[in-house]
């Protein structure tokens, strides 16, 4: 058979599981004849079935498998030179392993060998142990696997703790182990946090919705064999209990809080007001902290000027402070190279670098008066860090919330801005400026246009001289 793919075939066979019957491997391949999964001997990596269209049999894989008699589920044994001529098996990158794909005319299989998949209940849960408490031992081996298979993706070990524990505020709610879930049990524990004094908004509802259905199927994957062990221990399985039925249904771009806004330009400088007269205060009553005060003034102002993240902001050091060729009355406040960009999905940092801006010409004073008056200060000697703390260390990122949080406060403004909300008014101030779309995007480290993302935000205060009573909100999900 050629490598081209047949677009008119349909897949003949659908994807299964069994569970396992007695005496056989638990980590052989499945046979599926006509939707039912079987476990054939472990003797094969490869193989596929013909389609039961009458079509003929298209390829297997090395292996002494035994051909089933019947020829329309005949797996034929080939030479190892032969299936890799080009014939009918293909791969596709997993995010647990390399698992071949399923064809239109056939089905690919995969034995997995012992330690193959990180994860794998054999791996996290020893064989030959009698636990006092076995379900306990079995649920505690189901989070470490799981949690070593995230660690395999290069997730960061806050959002894997995050959801495991998740997951056991789910179990302690039930009072019910995995294997025994249903969907009634979960929808129970999602509204349950609707129904709290402080509820949980539409995003939380999806993260949690997102978490479980992740842990279910994993639980559920064949690879991993849980279903088996569950079943030869307790007689149930653990099933997917989350689908199209009785989750958010995603209809809309942005679920963020309406009351998270970006900030106009009198609430801005409300703000840097308030955070530099806090310094002149502490001074004027000869009290400690009056240097910190100013080191948090040019920081907000930093975060601002440049769009800055909280975690880019803190990560910066003083040789990510670049000249610009284009704007040599800048000095070596030209740019920002920020290396400690955003990492979606487990991936790389995405590093940038932000321009200042004319408009923002103003941060070269600040931070040249920080570079040179106060930092220094601080006696931290050759400490890499742009923000330094008394203690001679690299501010923390949730010390640079609770230093918007004390200025906002002090400001007067609205309780549910944040941080980001700088953020957010750099992005809007931008495309109020009339700068192009992909400068802005490039300037935030955004992938998608800033119009999907934000919008204007208006006041009749405001330089832009719009006469709106109100700003749409330009929510990040970050």
């Amino acid at each position: 058979m050629s490598g081209a793919r047949d677009e008119d075939a349909t897949p003949a066979i659908r994807a299964a599981a069994s569970p396992v019957s007695s005496g056989a491997n638990p980590h052989s391949p499945v046979r599926v004849t006509s939707g039912v999964a079987t476990r054939i001997p472990a003797v094969c990596s490869i193989f596929t079935i013909a389609d039961s269209t009458g079509g003929t049999d298209r390829t297997a894989a090395p292996g002494n498998v035994s051909s089933s008699g019947d020829s329309a589920s005949a797996v034929r044994k080939i030479s190892r030179p032969r299936a890799a001529a080009g014939l009918c098996v293909r791969r596709r990158r997993h995010r647990s392993s390399w698992l071949p794909t399923l064809h239109r005319c056939c089905i690919v299989c995969i034995m997995t060998h012992e330690g193959a998949l990180p994860g794998a209940a054999h791996l996290v849960l020893a064989s030959n142990v009698a636990h006092s408490g076995p379900e306990s031992a079995v649920f505690e081996a189901m989070l470490e696997g799981w949690a070593s298979q995230q660690r395999t993706w290069f997730l960061k070990s806050a959002t894997i703790d995050s959801r495991t524990r998740l997951i056991r505020r789910i179990a302690k709610f039930v009072n019910e182990y995995p294997w025994r879930w249903e969907a009634a049990d979960v929808e129970a524990f999602i509204d349950s946090r609707r129904n709290q004094p402080k509820p949980i908004v539409v995003s939380s509802a999806r993260l949690y919705e997102t978490t479980v259905r992740m842990f279910l199927e994993y639980l559920t994957d064949p690879l991993y064999s849980w279903v088996e062990i569950c079943m030869e221990r307790f007689g149930a399985a653990p099933a997917q209990v989350l689908h199209a039925a009785n989750t958010i249904v995603d209809v809309s771009e942005y679920e963020g809080d309406p009351r998270r806004r970006p900030l106009a330009y009198d609430e801005i400088q409300a703000l840097f007001d308030v955070a530099d007269g806090r310094a002149e205060l502490i001074r004027s009553r000869r009290r400690k902290g009056a240097r910190a005060a100013m080191r948090d003034a040019a920081l907000l102002k930093t975060v601002y000027a440049f769009g800055l993240r909280r975690s880019e902001a803190a990560g910066l050091d003083l040789a990510d402070l670049r000249h610009n060729p284009k704007a040599p009355a800048f000095g070596r406040c030209g740019a920002v190279f920020v290396r400690w960009g955003d990492s979606p999905h487990g991936g790389a940092l995405k590093p940038r670098t932000v321009l200042t801006l004319s408009e923002m010409d103003w941060i070269v004073g600040v931070l040249e008066h920080w570079l040179t008056e106060i930092r220094p200060g601080f006696g931290v000697g050759a400490h890499p860090a742009l923000w330094v703390t008394e203690r001679a260390d690299r501010i923390l990122p949730r010390r640079i919330d609770e230093i918007f949080a004390t200025a906002r406060d002090a400001a007067g403004l609205d309780p549910a801005l944040n941080l980001n909300c700088l953020r957010h008014s750099y992005i809007t101030h931008l495309t109020e400026f009339d700068y192009p779309e992909k400068f802005v995007s490039t300037q935030a480290g955004h992938s998608i246009p800033p119009q999907r993302r934000s919008q204007p935000a208006c006041s009749p205060n405001t330089a832009t001289g719009c006469d709106s009573d109100r700003c749409p909100d330009t929510e990040l999900l970050e």
